[in-house]
């Protein structure tokens, strides 16, 4: 018998503030964050065509970030792709055909993988064709890595980020477009 079974005995104070922090915390423990992207309207502009993009988005450790910093982007999309694997990332799909803004959703399953291996930041990837090659020391264009602020996965916000021609950015604000949100994984 669980201990929030029993009944307590003569302190019904005591049990009522018990079953309230209870509740409580397991409400703190869901996500209330979501991620939109989005194309930037610069894309067909930059290749002369809409290319079809893979955009991963993904919770990140402390030790997967500095990995995932590091990784090869062209490497992480190249099949057997184990390290993409066990990041357990959400793949959004954009092509000429699908060019819609799409969203992870705060109920999507995989904020809570992300949650429960501790992830503090959420890593967003696409294996965008680049222009130009980054120089030495600086961080691919194509990878973005946004940082929850308050040490958890969850913070309770939303996050826009767009792919555009120039690499992946973090949007302040929502752009007024339609979109369609992503299946709960």
């Amino acid at each position: 018998m669980s201990v929030m079974s029993r009944k307590p005995s003569g302190r019904p104070g005591l049990w009522a503030a018990a079953c309230l922090v209870s509740a409580m915390l397991a409400g703190c423990s869901a996500s209330t964050s979501d991620v939109g992207v989005y194309l930037a309207g610069d894309i067909q502009n930059a290749y002369g065509y809409c290319p079809s993009i893979e955009v991963d988005v993904v919770g990140l450790t402390d030790a997967e970030k500095m990995r995932f910093l590091a990784y090869d982007v062209d490497k992480y999309f190249t099949p057997p792709a184990q390290f993409r694997k066990s990041l357990g990332a959400v793949t959004l799909k954009f092509s000429e055909d699908s060019m819609r803004a799409q969203k992870i959703p705060d109920n999507a399953e995989a904020w809570k993988r992300w949650e429960d291996k501790g992830a503090k930041y959420i890593g967003v990837i696409s294996n965008l064709p680049i222009i130009t090659e980054p120089g030495e020391g600086v961080t691919d264009p194509r990878k973005l890595i946004i940082d929850m602020h308050d040490g958890f996965m969850v913070d309770s916000s939303a996050h826009y980020v767009e792919v555009g021609g120039s690499g992946i950015i973090e949007l302040k604000k929502e752009p007024e477009t339609e979109t369609e949100p992503e299946e709960a994984k």
